[in-house]
């Protein structure tokens, strides 16, 4: 979908680059060959026009992330889930609160598909090195939670680009939580649909303080299962955007991902949510 975008391009808004596609001018291919795109600007207009284009053709094929995250609107970031999707990290992680006193209890992240699960108190530091390899974070309302609590966790700055679903999906009409554009949108959770974020606390206590194991495989399994349903939620995202363009592009296939290194014990989340209701 980046290389069929012209919104980046200086002079040129998603008007003028619908313009463009129904005039079957649908990739920057097609610009540099035609002169009707003259038809939109003044000669000089369109020698800068073909200059940016060309420019844009280098900084793809550098793979500059930057480039193009700097000069597409916020808002169509999401056409970079085809180009850039090596270069993408799905995160998620829980903590026992959401003041700046409290901490990361378990972080996931999915990248290249590879799972990476890291806790506090185990492996934290595998994190802080593996974090620096994706180029962009994909998120669920990372922007405002995950990243900051990290940085104020550990004491770092993120600087890589990052895309938040929270956003993406709010801009085609599906608002709330997570959990509420996962199902409706038809993106499951099995076994895992009572936990939320109280429940979660409880499980890190009950591991931390009576050395439960059960409860740290039930919170990372869920924890996981927030991570790698972002993917999938990227893609839906992504397909909708399209669609909505008459699907001029091509769509996304729904992501293989395999089945979570845990499974949730239910007995013990069912305890919870009793105790919780009593």
């Amino acid at each position: 979908m980046l290389i069929n975008s012209f919104c980046h391009l200086d002079g040129i808004g998603l008007k003028k680059e619908a313009k463009l596609w129904e005039k079957g001018i649908l990739n920057w291919e097609e610009a540099l060959r035609t002169d009707e795109i003259s038809d939109f600007c003044t000669q000089k207009e369109y020698l800068k026009f073909k200059n940016s284009l060309e420019l844009s053709y280098r900084k793809y094929e550098e793979k500059s992330v930057d480039f193009f995250f700097n000069a597409v609107p916020r808002s169509q970031h999401w056409r970079f889930f085809r180009e850039f999707k090596e270069e993408m990290a799905f995160l998620d992680i829980e903590t026992t609160g959401l003041t700046k006193f409290d901490s990361v209890t378990v972080i996931s992240v999915y990248h290249r598909g590879r799972l990476g699960v890291y806790v506090k108190e185990i492996n934290f530091d595998d994190f802080l090195k593996d974090i620096k390899e994706p180029r962009i974070l994909v998120t669920f309302n990372g922007n405002k939670f995950d990243i900051p609590f990290i940085e104020n966790y550990f004491g770092i700055k993120i600087y890589q680009n990052r895309i938040d679903l929270r956003f993406v999906l709010s801009n085609l009409g599906f608002g709330g939580g997570l959990k509420k554009c996962e199902k409706t949108l038809g993106v499951e959770r099995e076994g895992l649909e009572e936990i939320d974020g109280n429940i979660a606390v409880m499980l890190w206590n009950e591991y931390k303080y009576k050395k439960n194991i059960k409860a740290l495989k039930t919170l990372i399994a869920y924890n996981v299962s927030d991570t790698v349903n972002l993917e999938k939620l990227a893609v839906i995202a992504y397909n909708e955007n399209v669609r909505r363009i008459e699907g001029k592009f091509g769509y996304l296939e729904a992501p293989d991902i395999k089945a979570p290194p845990f499974l949730p014990n239910k007995t013990l989340v069912r305890r919870m949510i009793k105790s919780i209701r009593n």
